[in-house]
């Protein structure tokens, strides 16, 4: 699903329409590969997004909002200082080339007028994002930084001459003047290949990528895979015509936004998208979509998917960390209840030494054992005590107190450690779960945060922690009921306290899942005097779907009021008491919930 340069040609025709003439005023960048500009003239607002990513390299309008780092990327800065208030005076594509320029008058601190590029090269894992002087086309900075050691050909580093990537010696039709489909056969005709007629189309035509070579010979009547030596002379004419057409389309601007799907397991997943229809999508069944603009087509189908893929990966991350702590702390759980068992003969020792104490001739040594009687049995049975012969039947008791009194200190501190051990543990499967619950970027790297703060997951050295209120913070999700009435959700740990020690009132019903890892549920009651049974099953159906019974039936939930629940001091974030609670049981099915809330809700 890559761009090809047919499909930049008709980007560039976009954005020149939209930005060309407008001033930059804002610049971020999610990601270090990623960069958003924001444009205004006119008194039209635009965002342009720019990214160099190596699987959804792309440059678009967007209408979405990319969530950004607390700390931006330095080339951002770089990007501030040379373009912001910049005029945006053309966009051009180097020839069909998978390449775009912005180009941008500067005025600097002295008022003097300079031009800058902003470059984006859409090359797979090549892409990268470089700004240029243009005078001199001296590379100020860049996304990647390429060295020699990569590619001694061509460095992309700052200070470096930027030159165009190698030509691959294919034809440009796009740049041929007076160019008639006879030009295009005669180019077919003289290379009479066995290879797939579609995979010529792409190795001879500069900007042809496979999925729109695959359409024109659709259209044209040819099996792709054919060679291309066994097509005709009549074939070749038609692919030659229909190629043309697709070319003087470009040339004038006329592109249709349009991408392809198949339901699967509920949703549309996507095929492909194009700036043209493809036709043979359509005929194998795929149900075709279009868009007003390539930037909505582009939003819909790689910004979304980027996103996810980021969110999916993060996830992925931070859920192998603490899995890993949780196994860690499972197996000295284990290690630690074997210890506890050991420590528990320490009612023996102390039997044995009592014993010894009763012998009546308690100077004597040379002894390697004992058989006592025991007067603390009821049935006076008779025990056999090891001794220690180099000592006296008196030093072997004070020996056998001794023990004693060493395992029942460790069976204490054992039992305390184990205490602990399996609060770590609630507390990290608490964190599982609100890694499963998370839907945005922004959730996830409270939860790193958080990590980090418990000593979980190592902080990055780029990583700067900022004030607590500078932060931006995730907030709880928020549905309503069949009857109207509000229910919050948290999603992670500091969600969870920031929703019962903050955001509820002591009157608020608060539910969770009854020994299980889960979200913090609140209905705002507001001082109803009953609250309608519906809202308190959909919020009970809510607190089982986001934990992790998700999956399960009949699932115990929990509710009580508020003012019941209390968070102990020193425990670590999510973990709370409470008590004066009521138990209900429900399953946590999707179209079940849905069924309990508003209309046009949705489960994150």
């Amino acid at each position: 699903m890559s761009i090809d340069g047919f499909f930049v040609t008709a980007l560039c025709h976009e954005l020149s329409k939209s930005i060309v003439g407008s001033r930059i005023d804002k610049i971020s960048m999610p990601d270090r590969l990623q960069a958003v500009i924001s444009t205004r003239g006119g008194g039209v607002a635009h965002h342009v997004l720019v990214s160099a990513h190596p699987q959804y390299a792309r440059v678009h309008l967007t209408g979405l909002n990319p969530e950004n780092p607390q700390t931006p990327p330095v080339f951002c800065m770089v990007l501030r200082k040379h373009l912001l208030g910049g005029k945006i005076v053309s966009v051009e594509q180097p020839g069909s080339e998978r390449i775009l320029t912005i180009h941008v008058e500067f005025r600097d601190e002295y008022g003097r007028s300079t031009l800058k590029d902003l470059l984006l090269e859409m090359m797979g894992k090549h892409s990268n994002l470089v700004l240029l002087d243009t005078d001199t086309s001296v590379i100020i900075d860049c996304a990647k930084h390429i060295g020699s050691r990569v590619n001694r050909y061509r460095e992309i580093l700052p200070g470096r001459q930027y030159i165009l990537p190698p030509s691959q010696r294919k034809i440009d039709l796009r740049l041929k003047t007076g160019l008639c489909p006879d030009d295009i056969r005669h180019a077919l005709a003289s290379n009479r290949s066995q290879q797939p007629a579609k995979k010529c189309l792409v190795d001879m035509f500069q900007g042809l990528g496979p999925l729109t070579a695959t359409e024109i010979l659709h259209r044209s009547g040819v099996d792709p895979d054919t060679g291309l030596d066994k097509i005709s002379s009549s074939e070749l004419m038609r692919i030659s015509q229909v190629l043309f057409d697709v070319i003087v389309d470009l040339r004038q601007g006329n592109y249709l936004p349009v991408a392809y799907g198949r339901t699967e397991r509920g949703s549309l997943e996507l095929k492909a998208f194009s700036f043209m229809r493809l036709t043979h999508l359509a005929k194998q069944g795929y149900i075709e979509q279009t868009f007003p603009t390539l930037g909505e087509l582009l939003d819909h189908s790689l910004a979304i998917k980027e996103q996810n893929a980021k969110i999916s990966s993060l996830k992925s991350e931070l859920a192998s960390i603490v899995a890993a702590y949780i196994q860690r702390s499972e197996e000295k759980l284990s290690s630690l209840r074997a210890s506890l068992k050991k420590s528990e003969d320490a009612d023996e020792l102390k039997l044995k030494a009592d014993l010894l104490m009763t012998h009546p001739a308690r100077s004597e040594k040379g002894h390697t054992s004992l058989e006592i009687v025991n007067y603390f049995d009821p049935e006076l049975s008779k025990i056999q005590i090891e001794l220690d012969p180099s000592l006296s039947i008196i030093e072997n008791a004070q020996r056998y107190y001794k023990q004693y009194t060493k395992a029942k200190r460790s069976k204490e501190v054992v039992k305390s450690l184990i205490d602990s051990t399996e609060a770590d543990l609630a507390y990290l499967r608490q964190v599982e779960s609100s890694i499963d619950s998370s839907s945005t970027l922004t959730e996830l790297e409270e939860i790193r945060s958080e990590l980090e703060d418990q000593g979980i997951a190592k902080r990055k050295p780029a990583r700067k922690v900022h004030p607590r209120s500078l932060r931006e913070k995730s907030a709880p999700a928020e549905f309503v009921s069949k009857d109207g009435v509000r229910i919050l959700v948290g999603r992670n740990n500091r969600q969870n306290d920031e929703l019962t020690l903050k955001i509820a009132s002591p009157g608020d019903i608060w539910l969770h899942v009854k020994d299980i890892p889960g979200s913090h549920v609140i209905i705002r009651s507001h001082g109803m005097k009953t609250v309608p049974e519906t809202t308190l099953t959909a919020a009970a159906l809510l607190a089982a779907y986001y934990s992790k019974a998700r999956e399960s039936s009949h699932v115990p939930v929990d509710y009580t009021l508020k003012k019941h629940v209390r968070k102990p001091q020193g425990s670590k974030p999510g973990m709370v008491i409470y008590d004066s609670q009521t138990t209900v049981y429900v399953t946590p099915q999707r179209d079940v919930i849905l069924n309990y809330l508003s209309e046009g809700s949705e489960l994150l």
